[in-house]
């Protein structure tokens, strides 16, 4: 079987990748860049895998010609027995190039909701239009890579929340088209995951918002850096892409319990409880931060 994983190139979409081969799928691993993909193919002998089971294709999910020619190589493998699945991870956070610069909603440029669009819901769209002829082929599988952040905005992260709310509604359009057809789809929804994706962005911001976004920005921070491997995501991953009855949605993370409950609570509530951590940022000092990010990274590794 052959599954297609996009956004590879590190954290949660690399350790998918090479999780997905160890289980003897054939992963199509979509890269920016050769030096990427032999980079994975470096990799796979470190985690156990058979390396020729891990193929690179050059797509990029937001290069129309990527997806084409990328969907041409896939078929070509394939062939009549079509793909098994689809995992949709590419997607970026939306940090503004300057600290110095805010992502409150009042003065965050419009360029970067954009950017952050079409990275991660058009594109990812664009991925799954191309490749579903060959899912629907192979009886397969679509997993998309959301965010808790599709259904809990917090403050001072609306470009990345909004682009995930948005895939989190396409994803439920999808799965009932498709459900009649034998393909399954699949939201996996990490809370806080140990990925180079999460930059240790601390903005200065701007008035009347800089103090709160400071705060807001320090807490989400400390909790990145306390998380889970990405071990937690490709579990899910790999469930959805096996299950003979796959969930609608994983929540995963540390923070999956909690989340869980608060996704049932009073919306009045949960801004209270954001609000009451929010508050506390003053408390996290950025020394401590860099000493704690330092460690996070010595200890990631695949």
């Amino acid at each position: 079987d052959a599954v297609v994983v996009t956004g590879f190139s590190s954290g949660i979409g690399k350790h998918a990748a090479l999780s997905l081969a160890r289980e003897g799928y054939v992963v199509f691993a979509c890269v920016r860049k050769t030096e990427h993909g032999d980079a994975l193919i470096r990799s796979a002998e470190t985690f156990g895998v058979d390396p020729n089971k891990i193929k690179p294709i050059i797509l990029d999910a937001t290069n129309s010609k990527h997806i084409s020619q990328g969907v041409k190589s896939v078929a070509s493998f394939v062939g009549d027995r079509g793909l098994r699945g689809l995992f949709n991870n590419a997607g970026i956070a939306s940090v503004p190039a300057s600290q110095k610069a805010s992502l409150a909603v009042e003065h965050t440029d419009l360029a970067l909701f954009r950017k952050t669009f079409d990275v991660n819901f058009f594109g990812l769209v664009e991925v799954t239009q191309a490749f579903l002829p060959l899912l629907r082929k192979g009886g397969g599988r679509v997993v998309m890579n959301s965010s808790v952040a599709g259904w809990l905005g917090g403050p001072f992260f609306s470009a990345y929340a909004s682009s995930k709310h948005a895939v989190e509604g396409f994803s439920d359009s999808l799965r009932r088209e498709l459900d009649p057809l034998g393909v399954k789809v699949s939201v996996i929804e990490p809370g806080y995951v140990t990925t180079p994706l999460f930059s240790g962005y601390i903005p200065e911001g701007l008035e009347p918002y800089s103090e709160a976004e400071r705060k807001a920005a320090k807490v989400s921070w400390k909790s990145a850096i306390g998380a889970p491997s990405p071990r937690v995501t490709s579990e899910a991953v790999i469930h959805a892409m096996r299950a003979q009855t796959p969930k609608i949605r994983y929540i995963v993370g540390k923070d999956a319990g909690i989340l869980k409950i608060i996704r049932n609570l009073p919306f009045s509530w949960v801004d209270a409880m954001l609000r009451s951590m929010n508050e506390n940022g003053d408390e996290i000092s950025e020394a401590e931060l860099t000493e704690l990010t330092e460690e996070a990274r010595k200890e990631f590794s695949l």
